[in-house]
C-alpha cells in the first residue's frame, strides 16, 4: 500500500501528499494522485514528481521514469538527480530531471539541460524502474473532489489509473455508456505485470448493451473472456469487490470508439 499523508482542509479545498511505493529492482506502473496547487491537469510536469532522496533512495544513474506509447513500448526516459547525489558528486543547482541518457553515463559534470518542465498531464499512466528497496515517488497537492473522467484513445491503448488518494474498486468505475461508448465484447481494462505484459483482463457490460441484448441486472464488470464471446446469455459471475486498485496504481484500457471516458469516483 502507498503511504498517503493526512488531508488538510482549506477554503473548501483538500490538500495532502502520497509516497507511492515502487517495486524493488523492477518496474512499477503508476499514475499521479494529487493535482499540484495552482496547476491545471494539462500542465503537470516532471518537476511535480519527487523521488525519494538519500543513499537508499532514487539512484541517479540507474533508475528512470518512462512515458509509454500506445503499444506499451517505452517512449521517453527520464532520470533524476536528487539532492543527496548532487551534494556528493555535483552541484546543488544540478538537482532535477534529465534525459535518462545524460545520467546513465554517470558523467563527471552535467552540462545538459534539465527536463523539469516536461509535461505529463494528470491521469497519464507511466512506468518507473527502481533499484532500491523502499523507494518512493511523492505526489502532493489538491485532492480532486468530483468524479474524474479519464479520456481514452480511440482504437488504441491508454495507460490511466486510480488518480485518487483512496483505494477504488473496479466495480466503482464506469466507462461511457451508449452505442458509441464502451463496446461490451471488444473493449477491456487490464492490469499489468512488472514486465509490462497484461495480467488480468476485464470487460464491462453497460446499461445500453444490457438493455439491447441482456438484462438490467447483468450490467457490470466481468472477466473479459465472458463478454469477448458475445454470449446469448450471461451466466458468469461479475467481478467481485475484491478487485481493488490502490492509490496511484496504473492499468491499461483498450477501447474501439472515440470519445470514450472512464469515470473514477470521487475520493470523498
Amino acid at each position: 500500500m502507498a503511504a498517503v499523508g493526512a488531508f488538510a482542509v482549506e477554503s473548501q479545498n483538500i490538500f495532502g501528499y502520497q509516497n507511492k511505493e515502487l517495486n524493488e529492482s523492477a518496474n512499477s506502473f503508476i499514475v499521479q494522485t494529487f493535482l499540484p496547487c495552482g496547476v491545471t491537469k494539462e500542465n503537470v510536469t516532471l518537476a511535480d514528481f519527487l523521488p525519494k532522496d538519500g543513499a537508499a533512495g532514487w539512484d541517479y544513474y540507474m533508475d528512470f521514469l518512462a512515458t509509454l506509447k500506445t503499444n506499451g513500448n517505452l517512449d521517453k526516459k527520464y532520470g533524476y538527480l536528487s539532492p543527496y547525489w548532487a551534494d556528493k558528486y555535483y552541484e546543488a543547482e544540478d538537482v532535477g530531471w534529465y534525459d535518462y541518457s545524460v545520467l546513465a553515463e554517470d558523467p563527471d559534470t552535467i552540462e545538459a539541460e534539465k527536463k523539469d518542465s516536461t509535461k505529463i498531464p494528470f491521469g497519464t499512466g507511466f512506468l518507473v524502474s527502481s533499484s532500491a528497496a523502499d523507494n518512493t515517488l511523492t505526489f502532493s497537492g489538491e485532492v480532486l473532489q468530483d468524479e474524474i473522467a479519464l479520456p481514452l484513445n480511440e482504437s488504441a491503448n491508454t495507460f490511466v489509473g486510480n488518480v485518487t488518494p483512496v483505494a477504488v474498486r473496479l466495480n466503482q468505475m464506469t466507462p461511457t455508456d451508449g452505442a458509441a461508448g464502451w463496446d461490451y465484447y471488444m473493449d477491456f481494462l487490464a492490469t499489468l505485470k512488472t514486465n509490462g505484459n497484461l495480467d488480468k483482463k476485464y470487460g464491462y457490460l453497460s446499461p445500453y448493451w444490457a438493455d439491447k441484448y441482456y438484462e438490467a441486472e447483468d450490467v457490470g464488470w466481468y472477466d473479459y473472456s465472458v463478454l469477448a464471446e458475445d454470449p446469448d446469455t450471461i451466466e458468469a459471475e461479475k467481478v467481485p469487490d475484491t478487485v481493488v486498485f490502490n492509490p496511484g496504481d496504473a492499468f491499461l484500457v483498450s477501447v474501439s470508439n472515440g470519445g470514450v471516458e472512464l469515470l473514477v469516483p470521487s475520493a470523498l
